[in-house]
């Protein structure tokens, strides 16, 4: 019989590597932005900055997780099959940087298109997708779960997932009709 680790734990793991992986790509790419273009305004460093530190965060709690459960509660099940704390962090981390990154889009576009009615449109999903994730991570910050009774939370990880992927079309649809000449102001004034 397999340990509970393997089907729980095991895929924790192996994206929390892929996450470390992409984390260094992301620390070299914001060590070249920030020596690279020293005159931008000093908001967007403060953005880009802010934007790291989340992702870290998000990096440390997977791992604090991962070594309380594998490491320290070595041998009890319990551990690898109840949510906590640090479980919920990945989906309110997830959330406030989904949300993060799209306003940030949200107000380009407004600036492109000069249309408010566009960028309220956007948000709506944006914002839908920020509560659903902040609501799935509940039963862990209130309290030890079983994992196998997330299920119950079901509507608010869909609300979650649904909204931000929801949110991330309409952005890439306006900035790629904004981008080919397409002209919002006859459909949205």
């Amino acid at each position: 019989m397999s340990s509970p680790a393997v089907a729980s734990a095991g895929p924790i793991f192996i994206g929390w590597m892929f996450n470390l992986f992409f984390l260094g790509i992301l620390t070299v790419q914001g060590y070249i932005y920030m020596t690279t273009y020293k005159k931008d305004r000093l908001w967007i460093k403060i953005f880009v900055a802010v934007l790291m530190v989340i992702n870290f965060l998000n990096t440390i709690f997977t791992a604090v997780y991962l070594y309380d459960a594998l490491v320290i509660k070595f041998g009890d099940a319990t551990s690898v099959t109840t949510a906590s704390w640090l479980t919920a962090m990945d989906p309110v981390t997830t959330g406030v940087t989904a949300i993060y990154v799209q306003l940030f889009f949200i107000w380009r576009i407004k600036v492109l298109t000069r249309s408010m009615m566009l960028a309220g449109a956007i948000l709506l999903p944006a914002t839908a997708g920020l509560i659903g994730a902040i609501a799935s991570s509940l039963p862990g910050l209130t309290g030890s779960v079983e994992l196998v009774n997330l299920i119950l939370f079901k509507a608010w990880v869909i609300l979650w997932l649904i909204g931000a992927a929801v949110a991330d079309l309409m952005i890439t649809f306006a900035l790629v009709a904004w981008l080919v000449g397409f002209s919002f102001n006859a459909i949205f004034l």
